[in-house]
């Protein structure tokens, strides 16, 4: 696990309508072993599922975007907080 990042929605501009939504996600770094290996089945309210390189992550609609800067500066050797916070 690299990063735990929080959305608070009573702090962001949907507060009224996200006031009692409270979401933590958990981010890992990974690496494909070998390609095709496992067979990823998305949960029902996903469309799929996608492996993403860090490098080019602008190119999509990443969300949240303020992550992305996280992740091209995490290193494993300098890094001394996981805790990114409430980020929308």
């Amino acid at each position: 696990m690299i990063f735990v990042r929080e959305y608070i929605g009573k702090n962001h501009e949907n507060s009224e309508r996200d006031k009692r939504i409270h979401i933590v996600n958990h981010i890992f770094a990974c690496e494909i072993e070998e390609e095709d290996k496992y067979e990823l089945e998305p949960d029902p309210d996903q469309v799929g599922i996608e492996w993403l390189k860090v490098e080019e992550l602008e190119k999509y609609n990443f969300y949240p975007k303020d992550l992305i800067k996280e992740l091209k500066l995490f290193d494993p050797d300098t890094r001394t907080n996981s805790y990114i916070g409430d980020m929308n």
